[in-house]
């Protein structure tokens, strides 16, 4: 079967992804809830409620005459993904939410940081280019190309990181592109 909506899946940094619209098998069903299992890319299980599904509709353009049987089904709890983690959160039937915005925290940190903390060793690795930049100017620096580095922690809380300047603080950015 197919949700209603489907699912959300979010990347590493908590940022929604374009729509999949996977399959999705009732393994086991209970008095109080059923237990679904990702058909084919994940190997994702969960259960939902049974009081949190609005309908389920026969899908007979897919489904095989004496076969597999297909369908969708309308969730009053919308599914979200974010690092193989399924969450729900309640709705009218059939509605799509967006995601909740990922927690964001700001450390301040040493100038030396980046270095001594093997974080721009990583980025650059990955391809950045790494600086601080004035707070002043970070828009400005934004409409380059640059962007604030947000790291995601061992429990998906991004970090971005200040250090006090002399003439202001100043927030670590970086630019995909070499040196």
């Amino acid at each position: 079967m197919q949700l209603a909506p489907p699912a959300i899946h979010l990347d590493a940094l908590g940022r929604e992804l374009p729509v999949r619209n996977e399959d999705w098998i009732i393994q086991q069903v209970t008095d109080t809830d059923l237990r679904l299992d990702e058909s084919v890319v994940r190997g994702l299980t969960t259960r939902i409620a049974k009081d949190s599904i609005h309908e389920f509709s026969h899908n007979a353009q897919r489904s095989l005459p004496g076969g597999i049987q297909y369908g969708f089904l309308t969730a009053q709890a919308p599914m979200t993904i974010h690092n193989d983690i399924i969450t729900y959160r309640p709705c009218r039937p059939g509605e799509r939410v967006a995601p909740p915005p990922p927690p964001l925290t700001e450390d301040l940190v040493e100038f030396n940081y980046p270095t001594t903390s093997g974080l721009q060793a990583r980025l650059e690795a990955a391809g950045y280019r790494v600086h601080w930049s004035a707070d002043k100017h970070v828009r400005t620096r934004e409409l380059e190309g640059w962007e604030i580095v947000r790291e995601p922690d061992g429990h998906n809380v991004l970090h971005s990181f200040r250090c006090p300047g002399r003439d202001g603080d100043l927030i670590l950015m970086k630019l995909r592109g070499g040196r």
